[in-house]
């Protein structure tokens, strides 16, 4: 998808009621940052929109931009109206929004971390590769998104707080000095949704467990039932099997794999 094909839909939206203002979010927000981001970023054919201050009209553009629609046929992609309270955003996000103006129409564009709150939110795998190219594009600042996403959102449940907390920490602890990711360690967290990654690590605490994950640089273990921790194993002298009950300490903030690392 191209910033162009959201212009010609939006354009048509506008003939069909009062607006001329509208906010595109999801998947292709990218577009309001970069004209040819990343594949994984922008190949959605469904625009995620709403008209900037009301919903009325909502249901006449569906019908004639939505999917299934003549205008959909025409040009393979639609338009998706979506309800601006149903996206979990953090505080400020009208303020950065990115703005592009044709004539009397004005395209707004959610930033792409605020966008990225939401999906680390939702936590569908069609989300978590939006973000992860993101990431290794260096579209997308893991820093900005942590902070915004701890402070000002209205979170519907402790569930979304969680998946989002468990996302950040997934990718922080993925992320490679190089800016590309762990894959596999990504995909063994992604396997287990239902887990809280503990991230406060503790010097005067021993954390036994399973390993669940054992590749490389990276040790994930379960602690307790349901709560997992991400330990950098790169100074160890051996990794552990998974499977395998470990004993791991923490000193000043290194860890070691009881007896061999101690």
């Amino acid at each position: 998808m191209q910033r162009e094909h959201i212009r010609i839909a939006l354009n048509e939206a506008s003939k069909l009621g009062p607006h001329k203002e509208f906010v595109v979010a999801g998947s292709l927000s990218v577009l309001g940052l970069k004209e040819v981001p990343p594949e994984m970023m922008s190949m959605s054919i469904d625009i995620d929109f709403f008209p900037f201050h009301d919903q009325s009209h909502i249901h006449d553009i569906a019908e004639a931009l939505g999917e299934d629609s003549a205008f959909h046929e025409a040009h393979g992609y639609f338009l998706d109206p979506i309800a601006a309270d149903v996206l979990v955003l953090p505080a400020g996000w009208m303020e950065r929004m990115v703005l592009y103006e044709f004539g009397e129409l004005r395209i707004y564009f959610l930033d792409v971390n605020d966008t990225a709150v939401s999906k680390y939110v939702r936590s569908a795998d069609n989300d978590f590769r939006w973000i992860d190219a993101g990431l290794q594009s260096g579209l997308l600042d893991l820093d900005k998104i942590d902070a915004r996403s701890q402070f000002g959102v209205d979170y519907p449940g402790d569930d979304d707080r969680r998946r989002i907390r468990n996302g950040i920490a997934a990718h922080r602890a993925a992320m490679k000095n190089s800016g590309s990711l762990r894959m596999e360690l990504l995909e063994a967290l992604r396997s287990r949704p239902e887990v809280r990654i503990a991230t406060l690590i503790d010097d005067d605490y021993a954390y036994s467990g399973p390993v669940l994950f054992s590749l490389d640089d990276r040790v994930v273990q379960e602690v307790e039932h349901g709560v997992v921790v991400i330990h950098d194993s790169s100074g160890w002298k051996r990794l552990p099997e998974v499977g395998e009950i470990s004993t791991i300490t923490y000193r000043d903030g290194t860890a070691l794999l009881e007896p061999g690392d101690l």
